[in-house]
């Protein structure tokens, strides 16, 4: 915000006058100052963004406000509350000729001006705030800067006298006396032509828009003093404003510009729209200033936590398709061992065609293939094994190679999709989201619930993560899960803590539990909805099944398995955790299976 917009938005903070600041949060480079009115409250919001200085007065603190981390960590705020908090608002004006604004705080009902303590909030060159005290001395900033290096009231020294928003003429002739002799002269001689862009550049507290504004209006009278014109071409413009007589325009930039949002409290030109509408700029037009300035704000707000959204979802694509790169390379070798389980086979079959010619204490014996009689197959053995132990070892080997190789074959195709998906999604997807204009909290719950739907964990772009630099933690949804024909869905804990939290505070009363009876394994959930008249017979076994895949009788051929429902398990007094006690429990005996994989053994 410009020096005249610090104009328009003073008086808009009057309705704060004599109460009492409540708290004050910060996020990265945005501060709110929570305000309490009596009949609620009223939240300052100062932004301090390296893309928009701006502030804008809300009467909440939404609760996504805290769920943005941003990655400029630039600000430290946490010195406001000591001071701020408790404190009484007395009043806000700008500094003449710049964009900064300060606000005047009265401690503990004592208003006295040396007493007082004076918030400075910077709007240029990334933003600052700066707190000082009834003297001028600097208690602290919240950015590193020049002042760090300015002992006291150095820094305000250059800041120029402060504007009353409620004198008749916001800025005098000298205020302008650092405009360029070419500006001066145009505005002495008027003229339609538009003025070139590098002579609006570089005026201190005014931005380029608001410097073409002033200066490209019709001829005044030539003897009349240019500076003069210009302070009294101020003062009629924020009275217009103010009023209500000159509509306000938010420019909201495309999210690849990085410039945010503009406010630009005068009509535009067609040469302007035509220019705006080819860089693909919208722009939102308002009659009142405080409706723009908030539109302005708390879109600010939305288009930061998309940002951080987007960026969230980035990075944990990025690292789970990178895990799941590592993981598809390992299993890719894990099915090459695998594979040659079939030689297994065919040297299992030969050697029990021929197992006559074999005598203890041989390491290897060369046999005809009984599946190709053009070959040979050479057998190692194991000299300190009978002929029958080693046939019985070459089998066992197959057998559990042949399942593996299923195993990994299944864990191959799920791990080729996920890559592809998320491949997809950072490639095409990703770039498409990060070009949406969320305007508010609503469109971006909107987008969050986009990402959902494309299958991505809500924990890859959860804004509540660690501090920049902490080590990530991976994400990982909990239990076992497994869905069954009629969309049943069976939960399998994964250790003593899972058993615990399924068992105990998972599941519904309804639920039935699952358990293998006399060896130690899972807790399963069969999830049955409330229903009361339960799954089918197919379902209770299918879950039951699953039971003893997951328990120590995994090996067995039939395991029996107890059920009941979750309401008549507890948990012993003092027990540790996964321990628990049931009731009206009802045994079935099942073959250990999971869908897709059988049991080792089985």
């Amino acid at each position: 915000m410009d020096f005249p917009n610090l104009l328009m938005a003073a008086p808009l903070l009057d309705a704060l006058q004599g109460q009492r600041l409540q708290r004050v949060t910060w996020n990265g480079p945005v501060a709110a100052l929570v305000f309490d009115s009596g009949r609620g409250s009223e939240v300052l919001v100062l932004h301090l963004h390296q893309e928009v200085q701006s502030l804008h007065l809300d009467t909440t603190l939404h609760e996504e406000f805290e769920h943005i981390q941003f990655q400029d960590r630039r600000h430290d705020f946490s010195f406001l509350p000591p001071h701020l908090e408790g404190a009484t608002y007395l009043g806000a004006a700008p500094i003449r000729g710049q964009s900064l604004l300060r606000l005047d705080f009265g401690t503990q009902g004592n208003f006295k001006e040396d007493s007082r303590l004076h918030l400075y909030v910077e709007f240029f060159a990334g933003g600052r705030a700066v707190l000082t005290d009834g003297t001028g001395r600097v208690i602290r900033a919240s950015r590193k800067g020049a002042i760090e290096h300015k002992p006291g009231a150095q820094y305000l020294a250059g800041a120029g006298p402060v504007v009353d928003p409620g004198q008749d003429l916001p800025m005098g002739p000298e205020g302008f006396d650092g405009w360029r002799p070419e500006l001066l002269e145009r505005v002495r001689q008027g003229g339609d032509g538009r003025i070139p862009s590098e002579h609006c550049q570089g005026v201190r507290g005014f931005k380029p828009d608001s410097v073409r504004y002033l200066a490209q209006r019709p001829r005044a009278h030539a003897k009349d003093d240019p500076r003069v014109i210009l302070a009294n071409r101020l003062q009629r413009w924020v009275n217009r404003v103010l009023n209500g007589r000159e509509g306000v325009n938010v420019l909201s930039f495309p999210p690849e510009l990085h410039r945010g949002c503009q406010i630009m409290p005068f009509p535009l030109t067609d040469e302007d729209s035509l220019a705006l509408e080819h860089d693909a700029i919208s722009v939102s037009r308002f009659d009142h200033y405080p409706t723009a300035l908030n539109y302005m704000g708390r879109g600010c707000l939305a288009r930061y936590q998309m940002r951080e959204l987007i960026e969230g979802l980035r990075r944990g694509l990025e690292q789970r398709l990178a895990h799941n790169r590592r993981l598809l390379t390992k299993l890719e070798k894990d099915w090459e061992r695998a594979a040659s389980a079939g030689d297994l086979r065919r040297q299992a079959d030969s050697l029990a065609a021929h197992l006559g010619q074999v005598k203890r204490g041989m390491e290897h014996i060369e046999l005809d293939d009984v599946h190709d009689g053009e070959r040979r197959v050479d057998i190692p053995l194991d000299p300190a094994r009978s002929p029958q132990d080693n046939l019985g070892r070459l089998y066992q080997r197959a057998a559990k190679g042949e399942r593996g190789l299923q195993t990994v074959e299944l864990r191959l195709e799920e791990v080729r999709r996920r890559v592809v998906e998320d491949e997809e999604t950072l490639g095409e997807r990703l770039p498409t989201l990060a070009k949406c204009r969320c305007r508010d909290l609503a469109e971006i719950n909107a987008l969050r619930e986009e990402l959902l739907r494309l299958g991505h964990s809500a924990s890859l772009f959860d804004l509540r993560r660690s501090a920049p630099g902490a080590r990530p933690q991976p994400a990982q949804r909990p239990f076992r899960r497994y869905s069954l024909p009629g969309g049943w869905e069976v939960l399998v804990g994964r250790n003593n803590a899972e058993n615990d939290q399924l068992t105990h505070r998972e599941a519904d009363g309804r639920d039935l539990w699952f358990h293998a009876a006399g060896a130690s394994g899972s807790h399963v959930i069969l999830r049955t909805g409330g229903h009361r008249s339960g799954p089918p017979r197919s379902i209770v076994e299918a879950a039951a099944a699953i039971a003893a895949f997951h328990s120590k009788a995994r090996h067995s051929g039939l395991v029996p398995v107890i059920y009941t429902e979750k309401r008549y398990v507890r948990k012993p007094r003092k027990g540790t955790p996964g321990l628990a006690l049931c009731t009206r429990e009802k045994t079935v005996f099942v073959k250990p299976e999971v869908p897709g994989v059988q049991a080792p053994g089985a």
